[in-house]
């Protein structure tokens, strides 16, 4: 009989898996997570810093919501985190120059208690330079569709991170906050990345509103370049809050899900940065999915969370959507 801690517990940890793919020298060995509204007992971290998957407590202001990044130096030591609101540094105060560096509707909305985009940050290492790092993120605006007043992102944006400022806390370089590398209406959230097969670049990806395209960020060590964009796969809807994104470890899938129940498979192409061979599945869950996805160490299997169990699909198999089966099942038992 699983109990609803066990339920709860699990999906909350494929939610945290899914944002593991990116990195590697340890890189993501130190997650600050958790909602505290009163302050009056501490909040939660989870560490990787043995190799096992542990909790930590710890007394800090930030807040989290839905968006969640935070970058560790090769050693696995904490360097900053973000809750899409500000930036917090190592010692859980706010990273120099961190003011308004996502300004925003929805910034404004969210405020103390973290910015409400699954993804809607992403930490990178600038490639070749040892003390510097982007931060993308999105907030949004209200705008008007044919579906009516919505809250969507305008913009894609990045702020530069200089360790070596603030005596070693870091901070934001003066001329590089929020600067806008992608002007167009797009999904809330769903900011991801991989590396390139060269190694060292990154390939960044995140999708326009209510329609079929995927917008493209090379990074180098000569800069950002793009936005390249590729329409492909199907015209997604417009209810977008809780959309989520994933690679898979070695980088040769990506799925993009939708709130509701649409999972989109493709396969991806380190050299060129190019998706194909869409395929589209509907989960069988029979209620609302949530944001909770990951793919498996092995790059084999894909998981996603329901409000009710939780579904494993064969990235490998010839045919995807059949692949489906259920691995676990919340049967309502009482604590």
């Amino acid at each position: 009989m699983q109990s609803k801690f066990i339920r709860w517990y699990s999906i909350a940890f494929i939610i945290l898996i899914g944002n593991t793919s990116a990195f590697t020298q340890n890189r993501n060995n130190a997650w600050m997570i958790g909602y505290n509204y009163t302050q009056q007992y501490p909040d939660i971290g989870i560490s990787f810093q043995t190799g096992n998957f542990d909790t930590f407590s710890v007394y800090r202001n930030m807040q989290f919501f839905l968006t969640d990044a935070s970058i560790c130096d090769t050693t696995g030591n904490l360097l900053f985190y973000t809750n899409g609101i500000y930036l917090a540094n190592k010692n859980h105060d706010s990273l120099m120059n961190t003011q308004d560096f996502n300004p925003g509707y929805e910034t404004d909305y969210y405020g103390d208690i973290g910015l409400g985009q699954c993804q809607g940050a992403i930490i990178l290492p600038v490639p070749d330079a040892l003390d510097k790092y982007y931060c993308f993120s999105t907030s949004s605006e209200i705008i008007t569709t044919n579906a009516g007043i919505d809250a969507e992102a305008l913009e894609l944006r990045y702020s530069m991170i200089d360790m070596t400022l603030d005596n070693g806390l870091g901070g934001i370089i003066e001329g590089f906050k929020k600067i806008n590398v992608i002007n167009d209406t797009l999904s809330r959230g769903t900011i991801t990345a991989c590396k390139h097969a060269n190694g060292r670049d990154w390939w960044l990806l995140c999708h326009g509103y209510n329609d079929s395209s995927f917008y493209k960020l090379l990074i180098t060590p000569e800069g950002i370049k793009g936005p390249y964009v590729q329409e492909i796969g199907i015209i997604t809807s417009t209810y977008d809050q809780y959309v989520s994104a994933r690679f898979s470890p070695d980088g040769s899938k990506y799925v993009w899900m939708e709130n509701r129940d649409t999972l989109n498979f493709f396969d991806f192409d380190r050299c060129t940065g190019e998706l194909s061979n869409p395929v589209m599945a509907i989960t069988p869950a029979g209620d609302y999915v949530t944001t909770g996805s990951a793919i498996s160490s092995n790059s084999t299997y894909f998981y996603v969370g329901s409000l009710f169990g939780i579904f494993q699909y064969d990235l490998l198999a010839a045919d995807i959507p059949n692949s489906v089966a259920q691995v676990a099942q919340y049967d309502t038992a009482q604590l």
